[in-house]
């Protein structure tokens, strides 16, 4: 098996596509002084580019191969919700590998399967990623009609001491609870209590903080194009936050990173 065999033995860094994209090739080998946490999501981003898909993957291939001993692949955000809804613990340094993805990955990388790999993360990803994605904007843009205002004009994206101001713990829990009650009013009785989460070991208020942060910031300026990334930007963002450092050199990135997580390690 490729991958994951030295996991937790060096500080843990969660990587994002653009960071691996960045790299030219006399540069493809990583830092051994940490160990490498890949989340899924990269091979989706790749595999959802028609005329880059074969060419991109090709190169995280050779990456992860290259890198294969110190790299992992991450466990899925809805398994370390269902640790924290079911479990009722906080996430713990192991929660974050997922060891069937890291084989399956390896296994298509020893092969150098990187078109037949392409082929079929899109076809999850049409099943079931596109389908979470679309909700992801659907809500926020529902909490938006359904509460207008939460700043006033010109109050965000300033400063960065400003805005960690308005993305606490207890301002980011509750507006995710709001919006989880535009799904089912009932579903704030699924999740933990506030009291019980732990601040840099739950996925869960990662998450909140960072759709909070997105809320925020369509507030002060019109949805762009390029602002449908942050879909991706608060998985990368949420998995930082569990691992305490993030590799990326993504500027809109390591801003959400650097508001909602400040303990958090950035590695460019």
């Amino acid at each position: 098996m490729r991958g994951g065999t030295e996991p937790l033995k060096k500080p843990l860094v969660t990587v994002d596509l653009n960071y691996l994209q960045q790299r030219p090739k006399h540069k493809e080998y990583l830092s051994n002084r940490y160990f490498w946490l890949w989340p899924y999501r990269i091979f989706e981003e790749t595999a959802d580019r028609p005329e880059r898909a074969y060419g991109d993957m090709q190169k995280l291939f050779r990456m992860y191969k290259l890198n294969a001993p110190r790299c992992a692949v991450a466990a899925h955000i809805h398994t370390l919700a269902e640790i924290e809804i079911t479990g009722r613990r906080p996430i713990k340094s192991r929660d974050l590998v997922d060891l069937r993805r890291t084989k399956i990955v390896g296994m298509a990388v020893d092969a150098d399967d990187h078109e037949e790999f392409v082929e079929a993360v899109r076809d999850t990803s049409n099943r079931f990623v596109n389908t979470g994605h679309n909700t992801f904007w659907m809500l926020l843009k529902l909490s938006m009609s359904k509460h207008p205002v939460m700043l006033p004009k010109n109050k965000f994206m300033n400063s960065i001491d400003e805005d960690r101001d308005f993305c606490t713990d207890e301002r980011a829990w509750s507006y995710f609870l709001d919006v989880a009650k535009l799904v089912d009013k009932q579903i704030a009785d699924d999740f933990p209590q506030f009291d019980s989460l732990h601040s840099g070991r739950s996925h869960l208020l990662a998450f909140a903080k960072c759709l909070l942060y997105i809320r925020l910031k369509l507030e002060q300026i019109e949805l762009r194009e390029s602002d449908l990334n942050d879909f991706d930007d608060c998985q990368y963002a949420c998995y930082a936050s569990l691992t305490g450092s993030l590799a990326t050199c993504d500027k809109g990135l390591k801003r959400m990173v650097n508001v909602c997580f400040p303990w958090t390690e950035i590695i460019d």
